[in-house]
């Protein structure tokens, strides 16, 4: 009776061992998926527009745009620098009777032909504008001839600038009347310019 007992339960342990090794072949083969099966899967989890290819991807590095180079043009530019120089009026009130006092001392002077008080007269700027060897030439030469010399119309006070060797020097004040005289025969108009210069008249004239 024990042995009857023995024998089924060896045979009933027996069918549940072949029966746990069924249901574990068949859940293995439910669960490991084959090569193929992973290989599917990896496609299918590509990213959309991004090659599948399995090879190593290959970085190209990013090219450096060089420095743009700059370059600089220097402009030299030269500036001329133009002097300008006022003088300043005089102290001393000078009337218009004061220059006819003076063109009748410079008549005089023309008459007498006192090439020194009408060179010592001459304006400084005259001078400046030549040499003093040239005016005094220019005064012997023809300011002495000159007769009848007389001023015709009114005397005004203004200021006029003058070139003197390339600056610019503006006297004031500055008088001016029209003026009439006899050289070489003949009767000459002009404008006569008169400026005061520590108090004291002087002529202008162009030295040649």
């Amino acid at each position: 009776m024990n042995t009857r007992l023995a024998g089924i339960g060896a045979i009933v342990a027996g069918g549940l061992l072949v029966l746990i090794g069924l249901i574990i072949l068949v859940t293995d083969g439910d669960n490991t998926p084959s090569a193929a099966a992973t290989t599917s899967s990896a496609a299918a989890t590509t990213a959309p527009g991004t090659s599948s290819t399995t090879s190593a991807a290959t970085t190209t590095a990013p090219t450096t745009a060089s420095a743009p180079v700059t370059t600089l043009t220097t402009t030299t530019t030269t500036t001329t620098t133009t002097t300008t120089t006022t003088t300043p009026p005089t102290t001393s009130a000078v009337s218009g009777a004061d220059v006819q006092a003076f063109v009748a001392a410079y008549a005089s002077a023309t008459v007498a032909g006192d090439a020194d008080f009408l060179f010592d007269r001459l304006h400084p700027l005259v001078i400046a504008s030549s040499d003093e060897a040239t005016c005094r030439a220019f005064v012997e030469r023809e300011i002495v001839t000159i007769t009848d010399y007389r001023l015709t119309g009114p005397i005004e006070q203004t200021a006029q600038t003058f070139d003197i060797a390339g600056s610019q020097v503006t006297v004031d004040p500055l008088f001016r009347a029209e003026a009439t005289f006899i050289f070489q025969g003949r009767e000459v108009t002009d404008t006569a310019l008169f400026a005061p210069v520590d108090g004291e008249l002087r002529w202008f004239s162009v030295c040649r």
